[in-house]
């Protein structure tokens, strides 16, 4: 498999503040590498946050299915796998071609990952599997789970992920805060990333940039950020791309 973890690669297209479709970005080569990467668009498949979200699983799937058709090749089978299929996991993951692992709250995803067995399956294929923003943080082997508001300051900070990455992922990254979606009463970037960084190393990235995993390799294209031993530097620009390894 091949595995992207982006962090706003389809952007919302709105009327009157009301999404009415998504579009790829062709910004740090992520729709020159999708071209490239992807070889049948026989199967594709949608991976929920909410699994019993029903309605909103539709739409959401519907705009990324439109998206590609729009920009590259219409799918003959779209297959959203949340409670109503996770029953035939293992067969709609064995034949999918691409796999869109959606953004939200990192631990019903987690949880539904895993009980699908999203790792065995998907893993014996030659999929891409683009994973968005909590999508992406789940393919790694730790997720941090940081919270946006002030509710989710009890739960669970860290999770094991599936384990198709080193990296630590921070997605929506922005100065000053951390993120763009932060809306609790304090500040993720002095508050956790940071005193967590003395510990752990994370790649935070920004919206439109993404990290490759292909062929044992993580590769950065946009800007990320390195934050490690409580320090931030930039370690990839816009319209750049730099390999991981191991700072």
């Amino acid at each position: 498999m091949i595995l992207f973890m982006e962090s706003a690669s389809f952007v919302s297209v709105k009327e009157n503040d009301v999404t009415v479709k998504k579009k790829i970005v062709e910004e740090n080569s992520f729709l020159t590498n999708l071209k490239r990467l992807i070889k049948k668009y026989d199967n594709f498949v949608f991976i929920c946050n909410q699994p019993r979200e029903y309605e909103r699983n539709d739409t959401s799937a519907k705009f990324i299915a439109d998206a590609f058709e729009e920009k590259l090749h219409n799918f003959k089978n779209i297959t959203i796998l949340d409670n109503r299929t996770k029953k035939h996991a293992k067969e709609v993951l064995l034949s999918a071609d691409v796999v869109f692992v959606c953004g939200g709250k990192i631990p019903k995803q987690n949880k539904f990952l895993k009980k699908i067995k999203f790792e065995k399956y998907i893993s014996q294929t030659e999929a891409v599997v683009i994973g968005e923003s909590a999508g992406a943080m789940n393919m790694g082997k730790v997720v941090c789970n940081y919270p946006e508001e002030d509710a989710d300051l009890k739960d669970k900070r860290w999770y094991s992920g599936l384990g198709f990455a080193d990296v630590i992922v921070i997605p929506h990254y922005v100065p000053r805060i951390g993120n763009k979606y932060c809306m609790g009463n304090f500040n993720l970037l002095k508050d956790y990333y940071l005193p967590d960084s003395k510990e752990k190393t994370f790649h935070a990235i920004t919206d439109g940039s993404y990290i490759l995993v292909e062929d044992g390799h993580e590769t950065i294209y946009g800007k990320c950020y390195l934050i490690k031993d409580g320090k931030i530097r930039t370690i990839c620009r816009d319209g750049e791309k730099k390999e991981i390894k191991r700072y």
